[in-house]
This record gives structure tokens, sequence and C-alpha cells, in this order.
């Protein structure tokens, strides 16, 4: 099984931002879920593979980078939130892209993207258009389906804990999102959304950002917590909200915490504690 399934990758590329040219057609990529390290990239049109010298990587309002001088020994940095640009030159656009992306934290990612039908060139015909391409599966032919649910069959009372939420340290959660960016406060405006949605429980650190956090970074003054490296989503995490704040937050939210054990660096006699 792959690191990262393709329908999740897929979500990478940017609607409408296929764009065709005179002599090949560029495409945007936008990360939205975790710094990532790339050690090298191809491309295949239609299934040929597209040569390193025509294919080149670029981040916004930054200079192209040809895909031969990406390699283990001088990276690529995917940064959250960042659009990249795919520029692809001698090589016309096809009715599907598949992109093989070498990452130094999850292994070779690969996904496919394809145009709805009859759109895989541009609007007006003309060098220079923009293609509309969709991801692989979106357009397959629709199924009809029924269902009855007959509400008079109670069969018994659901437990309150499985509609709970999880709070995990991963792009804008905790930091920017319930907290201010810098963990100092939370934000009224999201506790009080969070407030009106009632949660029976909320789910502690996460996620995969649990693997490798240990309760004891978040509690006590704040100046005395150490900052520590989250492997899991490759970035410094500087506890200024950890264990202490979520409890608090737990209690004005009026919801039970669910503490979640570390199976990555931790210890049973740990999570005991």
């Amino acid at each position: 099984m792959p690191a990262v399934p393709e329908f999740i990758l897929r979500k990478l590329f940017v609607q409408g931002s296929l764009k065709t040219q005179t002599d090949g057609f560029s495409f945007a990529l936008n990360n939205t879920f975790a710094p990532a390290t790339v050690t090298g990239f191809n491309l295949d049109v239609d299934g040929q593979r597209v040569p390193q010298t025509g294919l080149s990587l670029s981040a916004q309002g930054e200079t192209l980078l040809v895909a031969t001088a990406i390699h283990p020994q001088t990276p690529f940095p995917l940064s959250v939130g960042v659009v990249y640009t795919v520029q692809v030159q001698g090589v016309p656009v096809g009715q599907r892209l598949t992109l093989s992306v070498e990452t130094r934290e999850a292994g070779l990612l690969t996904f496919s993207v394809q145009p709805k039908a009859g759109q895989a060139q541009s609007k007006s015909g003309a060098a220079g258009g923009t293609s509309h391409w969709l991801p692989r599966g979106l357009f397959r032919r629709s199924l009809k389906a029924e269902a009855g649910v007959d509400a008079a069959a109670v069969i018994d009372e659901i437990n309150p804990y499985i509609y709970g939420h999880f709070v995990e340290h991963l792009e804008r959660c905790v930091y920017g999102g319930i907290w201010s960016e810098d963990g100092a406060r939370l934000r009224e405006d999201t506790l009080a959304l969070i407030q009106a949605l009632q949660p029976p429980v909320i789910r502690y650190p996460g996620g995969n950002f649990a693997s490798g956090y240990h309760w004891e970074d978040g509690i006590g003054p704040k100046e005395a917590r150490p900052r520590r490296f989250d492997h899991a989503w490759q970035s410094w995490e500087s506890n200024q909200v950890g264990t202490d704040e979520v409890m608090a937050f737990c209690a004005q939210v009026g919801t039970d915490p669910f503490m979640v054990v570390n199976d990555g660096s931790g210890t049973p006699e740990v999570s005991a504690l």
C-alpha cells in the first residue's frame, strides 16, 4: 500500500491551472498537507515519460528549476500552502498526466489526472489557452441507488463518544486556528464555533503527531518547555500549546478530553503516569 493514497494526492492538482503553450504546457500544484523534501520527480504523458531536460518545477514567483537538478544531494523543499508550477517543454498535452515524486519522508508518491471529455485542449483551440483538467475518477457513470430508513426501529442508544472530534498539530489546526499564532491565547471566534458544535469528546494530540508527542512537554511554564522536531510532519513544535492548554480548552468547550498514547517514541510506563 502506498504511503499516501492516490485520491488524496490528486487534491494537490490546482483545478483550471493547465495552460497549453506553443512548445508544451504547464500546470500548478498546491501542497496543503505537510512539508516534504523532493529528491526527484518525473512526468508521464499518456504513458510516455517526459525527458528530464524538458521538465521544470518552481515555487510561486521563483525561477524554474530543471528536473535534472533535483536529486538526493540537491533536494527541492515542498512547503505547505505554496503554489508550484510544473513546466513541460517539447511535449504536447495528452489525455492523462501521471506525476511521480520521490520524497525523503514518504518515498515514492504517484498520482494521475485526466481532462474532462472534450476539453483536452484549450477552449479557443489556440496555443496559450487553458484546459479544464479534473482528478481521475470524478466523472465515472453515475449509479442509481435507494435506501430505506425505518425511524421507528430503535435498537439502542448511540454512545455519544462516537461523534467526537480531534485536535492535531497539523497546518493551522492549533497555531492560528484554535489558538493564536504564538499559542498565547484561544481564539474567541474559533472557540465559539466549537462550543456550538457541542462535541462530546475531543481526542488529543491527533493523529500522526501523537506518535512522537510527549505529554510532559506540554505542561508547566511555557518558557521552560522544550522545542522539539516533529518527525511525523517534518516541522518544529514550540510546545506553547500542549497538554495543559488542551485540558483548559476542553473545560471551556464542555467536552471530555481523550488523550492518545505515544506508541512511537514513548513507553507504556510514561503513558500510565
